[in-house]
């Protein structure tokens, strides 16, 4: 019994030894395109299938350090590759470090990547978006206004809103006009921002700030939608969005809404605000079976809003169940209901958090 064990013990210590002398990862790194992706590549270990990739960065303000971890699978592979990609609005740099996962021995490598800062990326993530507003007739003899006010979230912060009408393609002559909130208590409001735009119609409203000496931050933004009728008006409060929680590269993405089709005494309008191009899926399901598929692409910055006839391309009853999904791109999946006896609306859109400091976003990480 002795010998067998003295035996199991100099195989192990020569299988250790082998897969330590063979622990030269040599990792390297590769420019796909302007410093924006990545391929790491590196050796595999012989025996070793699995490999931990962990993505480091550290935030020079606070000194805190923040780590992502993939694990990968070599099935049996001489050389690992594997490509990285970051989405930043400000200068990056990130440390990749590879571990072999089961050697006797630690058996690792680091190698450090800079990312560029994305003029495109920091378009479109560094604003406040209200994705629905509206100046406009509607049926049933309604009169839709969007009211805006502006409160300040630091000194001196300045920019410019802009509209972007409904089902057209945003454009540098888009309506804007400037904003101005010099102190803490600074407050800007229109009763009817759309009108003072100098418009009419359906749309979609950028806050963008013009990132002076406070850098990029937003004001806080209450809004309300409302019909105007004899006796008053009725309406209901929207929110301030930003970009990155409906992009598809973010991490769990907010791009799928769900709606029940109602009765005749409601009537129901769908839209999507897309940030990037972006494909949104529109399916039917009726008693639990799909009965309708439309796939619409759409451009950047891009309101599509319709009745849900008009943008499923189909037939409803109530009770069919409607699901929006934007499934590239980036965008914010919406409906409306409005009431057919006195217009009241109400507008229904994904939860999310708001985001008053809009100078650094990054996907990828």
């Amino acid at each position: 019994m002795k010998r067998v064990v003295f035996f199991v013990a100099i195989v192990t210590v020569a299988m250790a030894t082998d897969l330590s002398a063979q622990c030269s990862l040599n990792l390297q790194k590769t420019d796909l395109g302007r410093g924006k992706a990545w391929e790491l590549s590196w050796n595999t270990v012989p025996g070793i299938d699995d490999y931990k990739l962990e993505l480091i960065r550290t935030d020079d303000e606070t000194g805190t350090t923040t780590t992502r971890v993939r694990e990968l699978d070599s099935r049996g592979a001489a050389k690992m590759k594997e490509e990285v990609s970051i989405l930043t609005t400000v200068d990056l740099d990130v440390t990749y470090r590879v571990t072999a996962i089961g050697t006797p021995e630690p058996c690792s490598a680091t190698i450090a990547v800079s990312y560029p800062n994305d003029a495109d990326f920091r378009r479109i993530v560094r604003k406040s978006v209200i994705p629905l507003v509206g100046s406009t007739r509607g049926a049933g003899g309604s009169l839709f206004k969007t009211s805006l006010r502006l409160r300040a979230t630091k000194t001196n912060q300045r920019g410019t809103i802009v509209f972007h009408p409904a089902n057209a393609e945003a454009t540098n002559n888009d309506p804007r006009l400037d904003y101005t909130l010099p102190t803490l208590n600074s407050i800007m409001e229109w009763d009817d921002v759309v009108a003072a735009l100098g418009v009419n119609g359906i749309g979609t409203l950028d806050i963008v700030p013009d990132g002076g000496a406070n850098g990029w931050s937003v004001p806080a933004a209450d809004v309300r939608l409302f019909n105007v009728a004899a006796n008053g008006t009725y309406g209901a409060t929207a929110i301030q969005t930003q970009a990155y929680d409906y992009l598809s590269a973010s991490p769990d993405p907010l791009n799928t809404l769900t709606v029940t089709v109602p009765a005749i005494e409601l009537r129901l309008n769908l839209a999507v605000r897309t940030f990037d191009a972006a494909r949104t899926t529109i399916d039917v399901r009726r008693d639990g079976s799909k009965i309708s598929t439309r796939r619409i692409d759409s451009d950047r910055e891009t309101l599509l809003f319709d009745n849900a006839p008009n943008l499923t391309g189909f037939a409803l009853q109530p009770g069919d169940v409607i699901t929006i999904t934007v499934s590239e791109g980036g965008g914010i999946p919406m409906y409306t209901l409005t009431d057919n006896q006195t217009n009241d609306p109400a507008l229904y859109v994904p939860p999310t958090r708001v985001r008053y400091d809009v100078e650094a976003f990054d996907v990828g990480f």
